[in-house]
């Protein structure tokens, strides 16, 4: 016959109770600021710089709550932003007196500053609430 050993789950159970006591809301929040901080960050060094007026108006906007998951956005009132993040037509042969040239072709391709940042961002999300946790549990005592 086989006999099996005890098992102590004294610091697991201390670990539910940390874990219990975590306010998940608070960490989840300081993770998406941290992250929406980095998003603009990035964002801002893709931008391409004219007279730095679009480089200048990004934004995080307040962190607000929809259908009960946090969420912030990022965004950049300056009128032609779409236009450099996608790309425009124009017409060919038009002269623009703002650069003092004539106008060569009839699409420009967008730049997508924020389409490739959040793409990258992607994958740090995760990495970011999971170190905010871990920030969260040794305060409290539980990992070393």
């Amino acid at each position: 016959m086989m006999r099996w050993g005890s098992v102590d789950f004294s610091q697991l159970k201390n670990l539910q109770k940390q874990l219990e006591s975590l306010d998940g809301k608070v960490i989840c929040e300081a993770a998406l600021n941290e992250g929406a901080g980095r998003l603009l960050a990035k964002v801002r060094k893709r931008t391409p710089v004219d007279t730095g007026n679009l480089r200048r108006n990004w934004r995080i906007g307040k962190l607000r709550s929809a259908a009960g998951e946090p969420e912030v956005n990022i965004n950049n009132h300056t009128k032609y932003a779409d236009y450099v993040e996608y790309g425009h037509r124009q017409t060919p042969g038009r002269f623009v007196p703002a650069i003092r040239k004539r106008l060569k072709k009839s699409w420009v391709p967008g730049r997508f500053m924020l389409t490739k940042s959040m793409a990258e961002m992607e994958g740090q999300l995760e990495k970011i609430v999971e170190r905010r946790l871990m920030e969260a549990l040794r305060k409290g005592g539980g990992i070393n």
